[in-house]
């Protein structure tokens, strides 16, 4: 069994992934290297964590499952939002100094980890590597950020935050430009 360090997975994710959000950087370095890994290149790893993540919290692969879709033709239907969304970290992008005004802290709340689950290498079937992706992405600089907080129910979300990341951005950026068009409607 392999476990990874923490330093080695975040320059992995940082290097192959510099578009991934400081906050998600984090909580997939800490995923990965609580995990025990058999016959998985850190790659691997990382690509199995990211599209785990990805396709459960980010598409709509759980519902078509419990709508009765074999799970083979669930992932099938789901893997190009997924491509798409890691297609958008792959390009780099200004990185907040403060990961706790991004979302950071609902994150948590989303998936816990099984630090006592053993994965296989040969369960990267249907996985990609993290280095198997590459498509360019752009973000426009920031302004020092200030701090929101409002909570949404959860497939709103869900739905917001999957349709930031498919268009490669980050919800801030999203809300910023959907405020821009709500304000040109009003005039």
């Amino acid at each position: 069994m392999a476990k990874f360090n923490l330093s080695a997975i975040e320059r992995h994710i940082r290097h192959h992934h510099p578009g991934c959000p400081d906050f998600a950087v984090t909580y997939f370095t800490q995923g990965i290297a609580g995990k025990d890994w058999l016959n998985a290149s850190l790659g691997q790893a990382v690509g199995i964590t990211m599209q785990t993540f990805l396709r459960h919290e980010m598409t709509d692969y759980d519902t078509l499952l419990l709508h009765g879709v074999d799970r083979s033709e669930a992932r099938r239907r789901v893997q190009p939002r997924v491509a798409a969304m890691l297609n958008s970290w792959k390009s780099s992008r200004s990185r907040s100094a403060h990961p706790a005004n991004l979302e950071s802290k609902n994150m948590e709340s989303v998936i816990t980890y099984n630090h006592d689950e053993h994965i296989s290498g040969s369960d990267t079937v249907q996985a990609l590597t993290s280095d198997e992706v590459t498509e360019e992405a752009s973000e426009p600089p920031r302004q020092k950020p200030v701090g929101m907080t409002f909570n949404m129910e959860r497939d709103w979300h869900t739905k917001f935050k999957m349709t930031a990341v498919s268009r490669g951005m980050d919800m801030r950026q999203l809300l910023i430009e959907s405020f821009a068009a709500w304000e040109r409607e009003q005039k």
